[in-house]
Parts: structure tokens; sequence; C-alpha cells
């Protein structure tokens, strides 16, 4: 239970970092719906242009950019790249299988499935040789890929905690 909570954690601190600094106070009454209503019959009549705008111009930064918020920008788009790596690789995988072994989506996925965790059945096995030769290359790459992406995320958790 505590091992599925970690990797939880892990992963949606590498796919969303804290980043405080650029939360504003001011964020909660300009995002309340019910604030936004110009037809709000309230005792005291208030300027809500006047309060997104502070609103924004609090979340916008000035000027140039800190170097912590160039390395927050720079660790999303890394996290996002590792991201989009591993579901394309996944989605290859899962095509190719559909397509020369001719196997429905969620055996392609099972397949596929087995791969990544290296568990290997072998209850569907591939005919074709090429099949079997990049399946090869698949299994290595993804591999490699999945691991680092692991390692990135877990690296990205233990920052946060320190």
């Amino acid at each position: 239970w505590s091992l599925s909570l970690l990797v939880s954690e892990a992963l949606l601190q590498f796919f969303f970092p804290m980043k405080e600094h650029l939360v504003s106070s001011s964020d909660s009454s300009a995002s309340d719906p019910d604030t936004d209503d110009e037809d709000c019959t309230s005792a005291a009549p208030r300027d809500s242009s006047r309060e997104r705008e502070d609103a924004r111009a609090a979340l916008v930064p000035r000027g140039p950019l800190t170097t912590e918020e160039l390395q927050y920008r720079r660790k999303r788009r890394r996290n996002f790249i590792h991201g989009a790596l591993v579901a394309g690789t996944l989605t290859v995988g899962v095509l190719v299988l559909m397509w020369r072994e001719n196997l429905h989506f969620l055996d392609a996925l099972y397949v596929t499935a087995q791969v990544v965790t290296t568990i290997g059945y072998g209850d569907i096995t591939f005919t074709d040789q090429w099949m079997r030769l990049f399946m090869a290359f698949y299994v290595l790459w993804l591999l490699v890929l999945v691991g680092f992406f692991l390692n990135a995320a877990i690296q990205s958790v233990i920052q946060a905690h320190a």
C-alpha cells in the first residue's frame, strides 16, 4: 500500500511539481464563479474587472525570468517530453502488434504490458521473423526508457522532500 502511494506521489510530483511562489492570494476571489456574476445583488458593489486585472498581474512575471522560474519551466518541459516518449513508445508497440500480428487492441496492450514488466508468459508468440527482430530492439528501448522515466520521477520526489 505504501509503495503504491509512493509511486502515485512520484508521478504527481513529476508531472505537476509544486510552485508556490506564483500562487496569489487573490486567485480565490478571481476564480470563484459566484463573484464573477455582474448581476449579483450584494450590499457593496465591487469592481470585478479591476480584481481580475490584479489577479492576472500577480501571476504574470514582470521583467526577465529568474533562474528559479527558468529551472521550473525547463523541468516541466523535460517531464512532459519524458512522459510523451513513454506514451509514444507504448503506442507504437501496440500499433505494430496490431498491424503485423493481427492482434486485437487488448491483446496488443497485454503483450506490451508483459514487455514493460518483463513477465513474458509466452502465451502469445510471434510468427514473423521481422516482428521478432522488432520486439528484440523494442524491449531494450522500452526498458531503458521506462527505467529512466521512473528514475527521474523518484528523483523529483526526493528533491521535493529534501
